[in-house]
């Protein structure tokens, strides 16, 4: 049995597997990881663009001592104006969006403009050259980089891209994931369980908690506890799927024949159990050859929730080639006493204040209880190597 920390450095040290790029549509890349630099087609803005409704003048006009400007025309936005009508002392009504023409290079806005007949003077003082006027290109210019490869495509992100015109982008693949999960006694969701069944809660857990990630290209099988049948299991699916996470059959039982299976079928094992709790039993392993990874969790749903949260999402993060970092940190409310000689992962309830963010331990009644994670907002970490965590002690917390 190896330590937490040493079983995050073997999942660490794994080379992930390159999966490639594909073209998606601007629709459907939020989230989504550049694979290239993405360049603005023109620029932006893409002319002189008015930032007010008001009168474009000239500013040498108004430094040649012009006060009195005769009004040539009015501009709306996506329109476009005939310059050769643009003389000394003239003014322009233009409104916010407008293509500015260049020979003029001043904007005052409407609230301080009066209009007379056919003429415009101006209740301001002073004027600077390109007042309320954004310069074509100052945003960004013409084959300059508006996002770069590796980032991320955001909300915030959205709106230059649409602007710019990729309505298509090329990003990295996402892995495809199977989850097969293992148990007589395990039933479908939707079933009416007999006394000595369960439902299969931890399949719709881990489908959700990718989606969160992104990651929609989930399947998931069921198999009984039979060695032979999760050996076949294993190959028929191995070459659809890039990760495999498997639930149950992974402890010390009469029945737990997935570690066998996967040294049968290919898979090296990298570490099976580790000083945590939930998740003591953890399996992970890899296909040298194939490049596939496997990781094995407790069937316990605290502990799947648990193992997936320190071993599984950060490997999966990085493999989409995002920051593996799942964690922040808070501050406990109460003392806790770790309880046994392992890194323990318990639920918490969170508050904030002006002082901070701060937790409170969950009860509950082992890694087995339905509810444990009910109300909780995710996992914190209690490490071995401390006895006790003392109120407003910063603890690492994995938010569900």
């Amino acid at each position: 049995m190896i330590s937490f920390n040493e079983a995050c450095d073997l999942i660490s040290a794994c080379k992930c597997s390159d999966l490639g790029t594909e073209f998606v549509a601007l629709s459907e890349a939020l989230g989504r990881v550049l694979a290239v630099d993405v360049l603005a087609d023109r620029n932006y803005p893409p002319f002189n663009r008015a930032c007010m409704d008001g009168f474009a003048i000239k500013k040498e006009d108004w430094e040649a001592g012009h006060r009195q400007f005769d009004i040539v025309g009015e501009l709306l936005a996506g329109q476009r104006f005939d310059e050769s009508s643009i003389r000394s002392g003239t003014a322009l009504k233009i409104m916010t969006g407008a293509a500015t023409p260049k020979a003029y290079d001043v904007i005052v806005r409407i609230e301080d403009c009066i209009v007379s007949s056919n003429k415009v003077s101006f209740s301001v003082g002073k004027i600077s050259e390109f007042l309320n006027i954004a310069k074509e290109g100052e945003d960004i210019i013409r084959r300059e980089k508006v996002m770069f490869a590796n980032q991320v495509v955001t909300l915030g992100s959205i709106t230059a891209l649409a602007s710019i015109g990729a309505s298509q982008l090329e990003v990295y693949k996402l892995p495809r994931i199977t989850i097969i999960t293992t148990g007589d006694e395990v039933v479908p969701v939707s079933y009416e369980p007999k006394a000595n069944q369960i439902r299969n809660s931890n399949a719709i857990t881990l489908q959700m908690a990718l989606s969160k990630l992104g990651i929609s290209n989930v399947t998931h099988e069921h198999v009984n506890d039979t060695e032979d049948k999760i050996i076949e299991k294993i190959e028929t699916l191995v070459s659809a799927s890039d990760i495999i996470l498997f639930t149950g059959g992974v402890s010390a039982g009469s029945a737990d024949f997935v570690p066998q299976a996967l040294g049968k079928s290919g898979f090296v094992k990298r570490f099976h159990k580790v000083k945590i709790k939930p998740g003591k039993p953890a399996w992970f392993g890899t296909n040298d050859i194939t490049g596939k990874v496997v990781f094995a969790l407790p069937g316990n749903p605290l502990s799947v929730m648990a193992t997936y949260k320190v071993f599984v999402e950060p490997y999966v993060l990085r493999l989409i080639r995002k920051s593996p970092v799942n964690y922040s940190w808070k501050q406990i409310a109460v003392n806790r006493v770790r309880k046994v000689e392992l890194d323990e992962f318990f639920p918490y309830l969170a508050d904030s204040n002006v002082s901070g963010d701060f937790l409170e331990p969950l009860t509950l009644n082992g890694s087995g209880d339905i509810t444990a994670t009910l109300y909780a907002r995710g996992l914190a970490h209690h490490p071995v190597d401390m006895v006790q965590l003392t109120v407003g002690t910063f603890v690492k917390v994995f938010e569900f």
